[in-house]
């Protein structure tokens, strides 16, 4: 074997096993999640999801509906049938069981690192130092928790995924004119598209790359861009005709995104840069980390604020960073622009979405700042790494490897730590709400885990006056974190909704009507609220009041299981065993695994005369609840 040949085979050699130690770097990050439950929009996306939960069977229905349509009735404009496609077999292959999630985002994400260097160290000549670094400081990331952690944002792990194959595969095609190869990246972006719709911004990814990375003329670069049209046409055609419109300018929640409420463009934009600053300092120093910020934490704020002005200040810096080094093509450059403009669909200057901060939605941009990093750490060891090694490096780094080897720590260590917060919903409000006390939206969810805590101490562990006392302190608890809510922002009808159910805990009926009808009051379409007013009416004996709201509840969520099963009971209560049957069976399919609807059909067919089918749905809910059969009772 001649030497170039064996230089070679030990370059690739070289890159495989630092690929690898990425790969590996990065799961062990992550392997404390990997026991962790269901948490935040996992229940919404999974957990409750009843096509999701369908697994082989509600494949066809997810792609010809949108994300969420197995949770919620109302209309969406998100269409990622991708990523709902792996739930839904993850479920079918074990049902119920968040560690087959949780491994798959820590295995998919582990791969990102190794495919992170692969293609960086492709698209940079087969210089292997930077896009070494790039992508251990990427992997190492505290503000990727939320992506690895919370199943959900698989999403997000598989649109880079299927992007980093767009770079690879179009690479292939610029080098060898291998159109099978262009083909193929066209392809990988169109399922990054049906991943998550914010991959779209890969389109300005594609004309920066083609500018910093080869010498192609820049016609050549306008027409290999333009190619991606064709799968982002295709894309938003079918998005359209699925969801319908593109969601832009739709109606965004002062609670998700308290910039909706800025009394002007001026506070709204000086606001907002308080946001933007703060994702620069989770990626520079990860100390406080947050899933939400929500209303109203953040006050709102003019362009004499300090926070604005420093904010400011470092995005016109980074700016001016990006412009010196763009004639020359500094990898500086390349990094800040990249990171400027994935995150740009997210800043809510040109659109606004449905959240103020999310640290998910760093995950695409981090690249640009990770590759930034990179470029101004080598700087520093005022070394040519063109054709500098690993040995070498280790040998003439300088001051590099020290401050790597310092941020690669610091990383690991809070990204571990941050990891535990992400252990179920009740963890991480427990955790967010102490820097996060004034957002009204985490005082109410913090609220609902402290009464679903409350509610499994009661069914589950022994009535000793000690388990009683701790109920009653959770539920106390709770009722206080919803009444801060109210006070937060006091139009907050769900928050009044639980106020009444808390009151209904309690015994004290005359207390929770009214915090259910100002939670009507302030939110007339809110069906929970009407269902639990139901539930009030009919302990007080007035029936007719009582299928009134329940039916004006289904109105509004035609899938709302507690509403249809109350329906049923009060319609077998009125001698209407039909009707009962008919609500029961509705109730049944959006929550196949409820013993308590099964013992229903199975008391309503036997009421109506149909015994046969009394006795299977009978046996049904004896399946599910063996504590239900009268012959396991002594």
């Amino acid at each position: 074997m001649s030497k170039n040949k064996i230089k070679t085979v030990a370059k690739v050699t070289n890159k495989t096993i630092l690929g690898i130690i990425l790969g590996v770097f990065a799961f062990l990050l992550y392997a404390n999640t990997l026991g962790f439950d269901f948490a935040l929009d996992d229940y919404s996306v999974i957990r409750e999801n009843y096509v999701v939960k369908q697994g082989f069977q509600g494949i066809s229905t997810i792609w010809k509906t949108h994300y969420r349509f197995g949770y919620w009735n109302s209309t969406a404009s998100l269409y990622r049938p991708l990523t709902l496609t792996f739930f839904a077999i993850e479920w079918a292959l074990s049902p119920d069981n968040p560690s087959i999630h949780h491994f798959m985002n820590v295995f998919l994400y582990a791969l990102s690192g190794f495919l992170l260097f692969f293609v960086l160290s492709k698209i940079m000549k087969g210089k292997i130092i930077i896009p070494f670094i790039a992508s251990l400081i990427f992997v190492s990331l505290p503000i990727h928790s939320e992506v690895v952690s919370n199943i959900k944002s698989r999403d997000e792990i598989m649109g880079l995924l299927f992007v980093l194959g767009s770079i690879n595969f179009l690479w292939n095609y610029l080098n060898k004119n291998n159109i099978l190869s262009l083909i193929l990246s066209l392809f990988f972006f169109f399922l990054g598209l049906l991943s998550k719709e914010s991959v779209i911004t890969y389109l300005g990814v594609v004309p920066l790359l083609l500018y910093f990375l080869t010498d192609k003329k820049i016609g050549k670069i306008i027409s290999t861009t333009a190619l991606f049209i064709i799968p982002t046409a295709i894309f938003l055609f079918i998005r359209f005709k699925i969801v319908g419109g593109t969601g832009v300018g739709e109606s965004v929640s002062i609670l998700d995104n308290f910039l909706q409420g800025a009394p002007d463009t001026v506070t709204f934009i000086a606001s907002n840069f308080i946001i933007l600053g703060k994702y620069l300092l989770n990626l520079i120093l990860p100390f406080w980390l947050v899933h939400e910020v929500g209303y109203h934490q953040i006050p709102y704020a003019g362009f004499g604020n300090w926070q604005v002005i420093v904010s400011i200040l470092a995005y016109l810096g980074l700016i001016y960073i990006a412009i010196k080094g763009l004639r020359t093509k500094e990898l500086s450059s390349l990094g800040i622009i990249f990171f400027l403009m994935t995150f740009s669909i997210f800043s809510n200057f040109f659109i606004l979405i449905g959240t103020a901060y999310g640290e998910r939605l760093m995950y695409f941009p981090s690249i640009g700042f990770s590759l930034f990093l990179a470029a101004a750490l080598t700087k520093l060891s005022k070394m040519d790494l063109g054709s500098l090694d690993i040995k070498s490096l280790l040998k003439k780094s300088g001051l590099l490897l020290p401050l790597l080897l310092i941020i690669i720590s610091i990383n690991a260590v809070k990204t571990v730590g941050r990891n535990s917060a992400w252990k179920n919903s009740y963890t991480l409000y427990e955790t967010d709400i102490k820097k996060v006390p004034n957002s009204a939206k985490l005082n109410y969810h913090f609220g609902l885990e402290l009464v679903k805590k409350a509610l499994h101490l009661k069914d589950n562990a022994r009535p000793t006056p000690e388990n009683k006392k701790q109920y009653s302190f959770l539920l106390g608890k709770a009722h206080k974190q919803f009444e801060k809510a109210t006070k937060i922002y006091p139009k907050y009808g769900d928050a009044y909704a639980q106020i009444g159910l808390s009151w209904y805990r309690n015994g004290d009926f005359e207390k929770a009507m009214p915090a259910y009808k100002k939670a009507i009051e302030v939110k007339p379409n809110n069906p929970k609220a009407l269902s639990n007013m139901g539930i009030i009416y009919y302990e007080w004996g007035d029936y007719k009041e009582a299928l009134e709201v329940y039916e004006k509840a289904i109105q509004l969520d035609p899938k709302y299981v507690d509403a249809h099963r109350n329906i049923g009971a009060l319609q077998a209560k009125f001698g209407n065993f039909s009707a009962a049957i008919e609500h029961f069976l509705i109730a049944l399919k959006y929550d196949p695994k409820s013993a308590t609807i099964c013992s229903f059909l199975g008391n309503a067919y036997s009421d109506n005369g149909q015994p046969a089918l009394s006795t299977k749905y009978f046996n049904m809910a004896y399946e599910l609840d063996p504590s239900l059969n009268p012959k396991n009772k002594k």
